[in-house]
């Protein structure tokens, strides 16, 4: 049996967002080598059936793959997002210290490949209610997004696209006592430009082709501008030229649309995002109490976010010393946004996963930055948090369902 997919993928330094078939999920974007004699001990098929549906109900927590694939630059045995984050051995993310473009990286190629593995044995798994012996994926549409700097050199999208379409990539899954191969191809992979690509997804529905969107995303920007009325997508696809700031984890990308149409001249990317900052608290605080032992930076962000301890108290301060430089550092940016469009703007919009933790220093940098360069007042939107990390993706979803 041959699963078919259609696959809308943002491939974040931070975290792998996906939607496949209509289904979503997102898993850290970590992989971790499996070292010869580390190999953890693989369940037993016929003497453990209990753990083997509980394996595959939650396998894309567990990714423990080998990889053979000639788009991949290292093949082997990976511990894979979750499993890579919870695991003693050498993880391995984007490295976003380099200038090295995201096109030439193994890490986001590995997570999707192990992802598309370990969800398509679990859609067989509930057919069957059996360990299929193999597994034929094909992936007929994937859309997918680079930033936007790495997206201006073509160069950098054909070497993605070919490192999907060239050939086959073999996944074994090496949960269970006998391996299961799962052979993947991909059809047709297109490239988009992360940050403008979530912009389309302001105005129409991600999942409904043709209609505009009607969803809470709007909620919060009608009750801080005190609206009389509810806004759909359509108030910005009229606003006139809206301001994307893609707040991501080592990259921020600013875009610019009016409507559906792009101003590509005007759209740049920043190396730098919430990720950044969030390693300089940490080294800060390492350089503080040296003798204290201090928690990787998605741990550490989770603290920051949900964490009711002093201990997150004081990680909530450090990483809010460490905004200012990432706050100047895009509205620097964003000057030069303005100038490209004289001035003329009708709506900024804030999103990415480093929007809302940012926003008690970036709205009132973004407020005076609007006065010194504009004699319009032009509204900010904040997108909600449980959207904003997601708007991406939702972009991308729209791309795959004009398909």
């Amino acid at each position: 049996m041959t699963i078919h997919l259609n696959i809308a993928n943002d491939s974040g330094n931070g975290y792998m967002k996906e939607e496949f078939n209509n289904y979503r999920f997102k898993q850290p974007s970590v992989i971790a080598e499996v070292r010869k004699g580390k190999e953890p001990t693989p369940i037993n098929d016929v003497e453990n059936p209990g753990s083997v549906a509980a394996t595959v109900e939650d396998i894309l927590n567990n990714q423990y793959v080998t990889i053979d694939s000639p788009g991949v630059n290292a093949n082997g045995k990976y511990f894979v997002s979750t499993r890579a984050q919870n695991s003693t051995m050498t993880q391995v993310g984007y490295n976003i210290m380099s200038e090295q473009p995201k096109s030439d990286s193994d890490v986001g190629i590995i997570c999707l490949l192990s992802e598309i593995a370990g969800y398509s044995l679990k859609q067989l798994y509930k057919e069957t209610n059996e360990l299929p012996e193999t597994i034929k994926v094909v992936v007929d549409n994937m859309t997918t997004a680079l930033p936007i700097s790495d997206f201006k050199v073509k160069a950098n999208q054909e070497k993605l696209v070919n490192r999907f379409t060239t050939g086959s990539h073999v996944v074994m899954i090496n949960n269970f006592e006998t391996p299961i191969p799962v052979n993947i191809t991909f059809k047709n992979v297109l490239v988009n430009p992360e940050g403008a690509i979530g912009q389309y997804a302001l105005i129409g529905d991600p999942h409904e082709k043709g209609t505009i969107r009607q969803d809470g995303i709007f909620d919060d920007f009608v009750k801080e501008n005190k609206l009389e009325e509810p806004i759909d997508g359509e108030y910005v696809q009229k606003v006139g030229k809206v301001i994307s700031i893609d707040i991501g984890d080592y990259t921020t990308d600013i875009s610019v649309m009016d409507g559906f149409t792009p101003y590509e001249d005007a759209n740049q990317s920043l190396k730098m995002g919430i990720g950044s900052i969030t390693n300089y608290a940490i080294d800060d605080l390492k350089a503080k109490y040296p003798s204290v032992p201090m928690p990787k930076r998605q741990d550490f962000s989770e603290e920051v976010m949900n964490g009711k301890t002093k201990r997150a108290d004081l990680f909530r301060e450090e990483l809010e010393d460490q905004m200012p430089q990432l706050v100047n550092s895009i509205i620097d940016r964003l000057r030069e946004t303005f100038t490209a469009l004289r001035g003329d703007a009708g709506l900024i919009v804030v999103h990415g996963g480093g929007a809302i933790p940012t926003r008690s220093v970036m709205e009132p940098a973004l407020k005076e930055l609007i006065e010194e360069v504009t004699i319009f007042k032009i509204p900010i939107m904040y997108i909600p948090e449980e959207y904003s990390q997601w708007l991406n993706l939702d972009g991308l979803s729209m791309r795959i369902n004009s398909l």
